[in-house]
């Protein structure tokens, strides 16, 4: 069995958008589409292996808000899996923090519908992101975790505060540490 790799997009893969308050947001448009370097040599390392599996899971709340089309989003993810055909879907969760679904990472419905239909074992997994949110749902899950820390990774997600106690497995500066985490582990 494959060990899975479940990623962040926005910070993780695609660089954010930076805004005039200084904060990120997720790209609306291909023209914002970015590519974070090395994102793609590293995955594609990963992928000779033939022991690992990639989903990408992104919380995509713009949509909800009615910043980001549907249509925009169904482009992104397309040129996401053109750029990374070793990515095999792509799940997001359209909601922001008002609408309570169970799809908003750190929420773990996206992850546990990846897991029945390519029945995933979550011990043989790692979640890889930016962000506490993504820390949290994977340890909630039972993954192993590797935070790429940024200015932005403890700050608070839709109003809600990083809990205290949460501690990554692996904390790191660059999406290329990933590959020296995940086959050191290998071998």
């Amino acid at each position: 069995m494959k060990t899975t790799i479940f990623l962040d997009r926005d910070g993780v893969l695609l660089k954010p958008v930076r805004t005039d308050n200084n904060k990120e947001r997720a790209a609306w448009t291909l023209r914002e589409y970015a590519l974070v370097e090395s994102a793609f040599a590293t995955l594609n390392r990963l992928d000779q292996t033939g022991i690992f599996q990639f989903f990408v899971i992104t919380n995509q709340p713009d949509i909800s808000s009615g910043f980001l089309s549907y249509e925009n989003l169904n482009k992104i993810h397309e040129k996401l899996l053109q750029d990374f055909p070793m990515i095999q879907e792509v799940y997001f969760c359209p909601h922001n923090q008002f609408n309570n679904c169970t799809c908003r990472k750190p929420k773990i419905s996206l992850l546990k519908d990846i897991s029945k239909k390519y029945r995933v074992e979550f011990t043989n997994s790692w979640l890889v992101g930016d962000r506490w949110i993504d820390i949290q749902a994977g340890k909630i899950v039972g993954s192993k975790t590797i935070l790429i820390e940024t200015e932005f990774s403890w700050k608070s997600s839709g109003g809600i505060k990083p809990p205290k106690y949460l501690v990554p497995d692996y904390v790191i500066k660059s999406i290329k540490e990933v590959e020296n985490i995940l086959l050191d582990r290998k071998s």
